[in-house]
């Protein structure tokens, strides 16, 4: 506690260490193998079940337990619970037992700790372990690979500031009703976020039929280049562009063309793979995303994390609702030998081709602003070169976040041992209904316009703050006055430790000598 102390507490609070007001205990080791006739089959609390400030009792499992630990673990109203470890964010994380379920115990990775005292609010205390003392456990923890535990030691020196009986009553009070408007505010963002979503889908909606832009087809019946003859010109361009790809490939393997067999090698697009398609205006056509690419392949498999020597490497996190998210990047552990056109670069399509989550799977995100750096993408990831034309690539982009795009992605995935993938062959064969390219840029502009865009709702980060921010204002003592008639916590804390103390053993007399003679 030599750091802690050193903070100012507010008149009438006093330091303790969590060992000095609790009976700290840790729980049940699942794993044993137990035998005999005292087992009992009782249910008990995993770390999954103790989450910061609730309990999630949504799963309980049974463990079988000698009948003597089951009355040492059993579980009273008013215990305290905090887990012991896990992920850095379920260190010292939890709430208040309130004896919701008849008979239950706890498992080793959590602690039990029991005020000594009832001037000791189980809530207070929760709610400063699960905040102000968060800094103390992580740096209190044993840390390894993004692991982090604590040991029952550490728990019972944890330092935690003790307000007079009386404030923590009034502390909790107030601290709950605050909270409670903050849920009401987080529920209510909720509900906005579902409707926008629900908007948004309906706008991509009617830009993926023409809905969207039928007053515009109204105004500008003649178009001087409709669907199909943009189609005819990208895939005029998409050869184009293989065939110079193609040659700076064998240019830089001192393989120089002569003549034009080489451009015999090129590939033609695949066509559409589904037929049940929504009808579309007449001036527009249907287009496989392999027609709009002229390269696609997967990413590496090469070991990455956040020091490593090599290249960035965008992995499924990075791609976020149709943009490339460039923060929290892992590098590769060593150079990947590429040459420099391999690389990520504006027009670039990354679709998310695997995953446990088959909600993930089809999420795409365009490359719209060059790295900073050379930067690859992870092999879970697959990569579609788009043409070069800024307004077709931003208009794919929004088409892979339509339902339009789900559907087939629903349609065409797989599952294999727990894992959920669509091919690159199939994606490659995914509609995408194509306009004439002015029709696109009103498209866009409307959708741009029209569109509410979840970021200018606040962020669920915001409403932490919020909680947070509250939660510092009681433990500096400013969300309620002091009451200089309220007894101090360090009155409270003396008792405490005159009853935690042995009494003294009696000195026992020496046997009186006989006199001399």
């Amino acid at each position: 506690m030599e750091n802690v102390e050193k903070v100012a507490l507010p008149p009438g609070w006093a330091w303790a260490k969590l060992g000095d007001i609790c009976d700290i205990v840790g729980g049940i080791t699942v794993d044993a193998k137990r035998r005999g006739p005292d087992l009992v089959e009782l249910p008990y609390l995993r770390v999954a079940n103790v989450q910061r400030g609730r309990l999630d009792l949504s799963v309980i499992k049974q463990i079988a337990v000698p009948q003597a630990q089951a009355e040492r673990l059993r579980l009273c109203p008013g215990d305290v619970l905090l887990n012991e470890g896990g992920d850095r964010d379920k260190v010292g994380r939890g709430w208040v037992w309130e004896g919701q379920i008849e008979n239950c115990i706890f498992q080793n990775h959590v602690f039990r700790a029991r005020p000594r005292h009832a001037s000791i609010q189980p809530r207070w205390l929760s709610h400063y372990l699960n905040e102000a003392a968060r800094p103390y456990f992580l740096s209190g923890s044993k840390q390894t690979t993004n692991l982090a535990s604590l040991s029952l030691t550490k728990v019972a020196a944890t330092p935690v500031a003790v307000p007079p009986a009386n404030e923590q009553l009034r502390l909790i009070e107030v601290i709950a009703d605050l909270l409670g408007e903050v849920d009401d505010v987080a529920a209510a963002m909720a509900r906005a976020c579902g409707q926008m979503a629900d908007y948004r889908a309906s706008l991509l909606h009617a830009a993926c039929t023409g809905a969207l832009t039928a007053d515009w087809r109204a105004e500008n019946p003649h178009t001087a280049e409709d669907g199909a003859a943009l189609l005819r010109r990208i895939l005029a361009e998409r050869r184009a562009a293989w065939e110079g790809v193609e040659y700076d490939r064998l240019v830089a393997t001192d393989k120089v063309p002569r003549g034009e067999g080489w451009k015999a090698r090129y590939s033609a697009p695949l066509s559409i793979a589904s037929d049940d398609l929504p009808p579309i205006p007449t001036a527009w056509t249907w287009a496989s995303l392999d027609q709009l690419a002229f390269e696609k392949g997967y990413g590496t498999s090469t070991k990455c994390d956040v020091t490593g020597n090599g290249p960035a490497v965008l992995r499924i996190p990075n791609v976020q609702a149709g943009e490339i998210n460039f923060s929290s990047l892992k590098m590769a552990r060593s150079e990947l030998g590429f040459a420099a056109r391999e690389y990520l670069s504006v027009g670039d399509l990354l679709i998310v081709r695997t995953n446990g989550s088959s909600a993930l799977i089809g999420r795409a995100a365009l490359v719209e602003r060059a790295p900073v750096s050379a930067t690859y993408f992870a092999s879970y990831l697959i990569r579609f070169r788009l043409i070069g034309m800024p307004t077709l690539q931003k208009w794919v982009s929004r088409m892979f976040a339509s339902g339009l795009i789900r559907s087939q992605v629903i349609q065409f995935a797989a599952t294999s041992a727990g894992q959920y993938n669509v091919s690159q062959s199939n994606l490659a064969r995914f509609a995408i209904p194509l306009p004439p390219i002015a029709e696109i840029e009103a498209a866009l502009e409307l959708l741009s316009e029209g569109q509410l865009n979840l970021s200018e709702m606040p962020e669920a980060g915001e409403v932490a703050d919020l909680r947070q921010s509250i939660l510092h204002a009681a433990f500096s003592g400013r969300l309620v006055p002091q009451d200089p008639t309220d007894e101090p916590a360090a009155l409270l804390l003396a008792r405490l430790r005159a009853d935690a103390a042995p009494s003294a053993p009696r000195r026992r007399r020496a046997p009186a000598k006989a006199p001399r003679p």
